[in-house]
């Protein structure tokens, strides 16, 4: 269950990485909203967001074998709702905010994920089967590149 939401989730939060840049310039292009790009900035308080949110959920003792599917269901929901509110949104400041919440939830959740199923495993496998999801991951989310360039030409951005 965790190695096969991790790998979605990880061709899922590239491709939301490759896009949200082209949202972002297109946003404060067809807008009146002349703020500057901070995309630099988002991401670093993206990034300073899910690891304070990461060591929280450490912290927290919590049976994740009983509460793991209703967890992921959450998560999964919320991740849904805050990339739906982002792309309708057509003020920049607010898919900034809608970005940071996304990234910190869905990076938290990797983490979880990952020793989840570093728990299920024998000290020798740690890497062989993290490292092969990570590559599942990439590989699906390549996939999912080459056929939105193929068919991309024809959609817009919204």
């Amino acid at each position: 269950m965790w190695s096969i939401w991790y790998v979605v989730a990880m061709a899922g939060f590239t491709q939301t990485n490759l896009y949200v840049n082209i949202l972002y310039t297109y946003i404060v292009d067809v807008s009146d909203d002349k703020h500057a790009l901070l995309n630099g900035l988002v991401d670093s308080l993206a990034t300073m967001c899910a690891a304070i949110s990461t060591y929280q959920i450490g912290k927290v003792n919590v049976n994740w074998n009983y509460h793991g599917f209703t967890f992921l269901a959450f998560s999964s929901l919320v991740l849904a709702l805050l990339l739906s509110l982002g792309y309708y949104s057509t003020n920049i400041l607010v898919v900034y905010f809608m970005y940071i919440c996304f990234d910190t939830v869905v990076q938290s959740v990797f983490v979880i994920a990952m020793s989840q199923i570093a728990k299920q495993l024998k000290h020798d496998f740690y890497t062989s089967v993290l490292g092969f999801n990570a590559f599942l991951g990439i590989v699906l989310s390549t996939c999912l590149s080459s056929l939105l360039v193929r068919i991309g030409t024809t959609l817009p951005v919204r």
